[in-house]
């Protein structure tokens, strides 16, 4: 009988100190959803097959400071916000976008990247400073992305030039053909991280967006952890620290928060 209560008790303990969730997780792991096609913030490593990217690099620096560690799951984006209501995942991380509707929801943290659609123009180009400027410019685009989208919901229809991908783009732009090109913030920055000597991002952006840690509602001890890391990132420079390593210098500041 002894032995038996032994065993029982030692049963308890181990749901205690490794329990498990309805997702039989261990304790002290989250499991973190991204898509893992998106380039620079989380994305698959062409020679390990490891996700990487800025978020991940921020995501592992949030947990070793809350005490956890985490683990990656890919996720259709479709099912994000399902993920974290069914406790699927513990918080997406993955330049998830913070907006009235989505907040409607989940919750999501205090914003670690200034996001949106950015112009990239030649190295001390002096034509365009701002929006006002494009008046007449040939622009570049990618088929299909959001800064297409953007410059046609601000009227720009004409001298538009559309590109399969972004490098033919930029290309492009190198050479003269196009005056600029409109692109997400984040991957205009990782793009031309390389080519700094030749392109520069604009400061003001086409339309301005904030990426948030997405968590569910009702998990308060977690959204305060994840507000307080970010926060004490931003003043010791460690989350500036990583856009450095994916953006290069030049680009980091115009994507980190002040």
């Amino acid at each position: 009988m002894k032995k038996f209560l032994v065993l029982v008790l030692f049963g308890l303990l181990g749901i205690g100190l490794f329990g498990c969730s309805s997702q039989n997780k261990e304790e002290g792991k989250l499991i973190v959803g991204v898509d893992d096609a998106f380039p620079p913030m989380t994305y698959r490593d062409p020679n390990t097959n490891d996700i990487i990217g800025f978020d991940v690099d921020m995501g592992e620096e949030i947990a070793k400071r809350i005490g956890v560690t985490l683990e990656w799951q890919p996720i259709e984006w479709k099912g994000m916000v399902q993920s974290l209501k069914t406790k699927k995942n513990d918080m997406v991380i993955c330049g998830v976008t913070i907006t009235p509707e989505r907040e409607e929801q989940i919750f999501l943290s205090a914003p670690y990247m200034d996001a949106g659609i950015s112009m990239v123009v030649k190295k001390g180009y002096r034509g365009i400073l701002s929006i006002k400027d494009l008046a007449n410019k040939k622009i570049g685009v990618q088929t299909g992305s959001s800064g297409a989208k953007g410059f046609t919901e601000l009227g720009f229809t004409e001298n538009v030039s559309t590109y399969d991908a972004y490098p033919a783009a930029f290309n492009d732009l190198g050479i003269g053909r196009i005056d600029v090109v409109a692109v997400d913030t984040v991957v205009g920055a990782y793009f031309i991280k390389e080519r700094s000597s030749e392109l520069e991002l604009l400061p003001e952006k086409i339309i301005t967006e904030k990426y948030g840690v997405a968590l569910a509602k009702d998990n308060t001890d977690l959204q305060k952890k994840v507000n307080e890391a970010i926060a004490a990132m931003k003043v010791d420079g460690s989350l500036e620290a990583i856009a450095v390593k994916w953006f290069g210098a030049e680009n980091a500041k115009g994507v980190i928060p002040q």
